[in-house]
């Protein structure tokens, strides 16, 4: 929670520093819509390094986590880089909680979220937020296997609510000498299978080496589910 993993790195170099030549167009399309003002519900923030850097870019985002860390590292590193006239002049998006601040050419909120609850109990006017969602991100969440079905409950709370949401994960490969039978520890496999069988869609937008020294690759994903 107080560590800026490679997936997190990826998230916001991916979203936030264009490569037009290279990118691909579900990619380049995340980029226009993040800098055009997107309603972004964040999983799992941490420092909120991601969150902060959506909201820069120009997105409008609710950063969640624990109380504990949105209380002693989320929220107190919004406020470091918040503009000072935040406080002052500026009236937040009326979706989110009213001691939002401004960051670059967005907004930036935090809240306490625990996955092994509703979300319905835990964020205020959970049905209108929720429904008008762009995105849901989450960045290198769910390594742990006990990590793994309660954020997808969460994740699937807002599916079946949001009129378009989709979710941008990205996952760091671990895999561990059990490789799908460790009892602890996720794999890209074991996540893929996962989401295919709710009947989620998935798409890889980005992918990279960790760097030299680890051959082990980060991924950025597109999640949806499939519509009837």
């Amino acid at each position: 929670g107080f560590q800026v993993w490679p997936g997190s790195r990826l998230m916001v170099e991916a979203i936030t520093f264009p490569n037009p030549i290279n990118d691909c167009p579900k990619l380049i399309e995340w980029q226009k819509k993040i800098s055009s003002g997107a309603r972004v519900l964040e999983l799992g923030s941490g420092v909120g390094v991601v969150g902060a850097s959506f909201a820069h870019y120009g997105a409008q985002v609710l950063l969640t986590d624990l109380k504990t860390l949105v209380q002693n590292s989320t929220q107190p590193n919004l406020k470091r880089n918040a503009y000072p006239e935040t406080f002052s002049e500026l009236e937040p998006p009326s979706w989110l909680p009213h001691d939002a601040v401004k960051i670059g050419k967005g907004w930036a909120a935090s809240t306490a979220v625990d996955w092994n609850i509703h979300l319905k109990e835990q964020i205020d006017n959970f049905e209108t937020v929720v429904k008008n969602l762009d995105a849901i991100i989450a960045s290198d969440c769910v390594w742990l296997l006990k990590m793994m079905e309660p954020l997808f409950e969460t994740i699937n709370c807002v599916f079946e609510r949001s009129r378009h949401a989709k979710l941008l994960l990205s996952f760091q490969r671990r895999d561990t000498k059990e490789g799908n039978n460790s009892v602890n520890f996720t794999t890209v496999d074991r996540v893929l299978i996962t989401m295919q069988r709710r009947g989620w869609a998935v798409d890889c937008l980005a992918w990279r080496q960790i760097n030299k020294a680890d051959p082990n690759e980060v991924f950025l994903f597109e999640i949806a589910p499939v519509k009837d």
